[in-house]
């Protein structure tokens, strides 16, 4: 089995749609509020049952929105008291640095979870994906 999440945003009409295979929730940050929503959708790891059903939602992103799409080893990564990172550190994080381009913002948070990690190497992939709606 695998797990996977799956989107498709056009630029045309701002439209995101998404569907999840048991993976981390990408996490929405809308650019007026400075607070982060989960899209938590459901859904298992593909391969797991031959009759599972995976379920899409949507939503329009508006001007500077972020969506951060990321592997689990980013809230997973563990410091020497094995304390993870955490879904709120890396919302702290994104809502800190809510302005700077997604390029600057992916190293930020890669910075911060190897800064956690302290000396501790990760145990876990770390891939971070980010959409900025311009």
């Amino acid at each position: 089995f695998i797990t996977m999440f799956c989107a498709l945003y056009d630029p045309k009409t701002s439209n995101f749609r998404y569907s999840n295979a048991g993976h981390n929730p990408p996490i929405l940050f809308p650019a007026n509020a400075r607070s982060c929503v989960q899209l938590e959708i459901g859904g298992i790891p593909v391969g797991m049952f031959p009759d599972a059903e995976f379920h899409s939602d949507e939503f329009i992103l508006k001007q500077n929105d972020l969506v951060v799409m990321f592997t689990d080893g980013v809230i997973e990564a563990s410091d020497n008291s094995n304390v993870q990172f955490g879904f709120d550190r890396l919302c702290d994080v994104v809502n800190n640095n809510h302005d700077s381009e997604p390029d600057e913002l992916a190293q930020t948070i890669l910075s911060e979870v190897n800064n956690h990690a302290g000396i501790s190497s990760p145990s876990d992939d770390i891939t971070i994906v980010i959409l900025k709606k311009l």
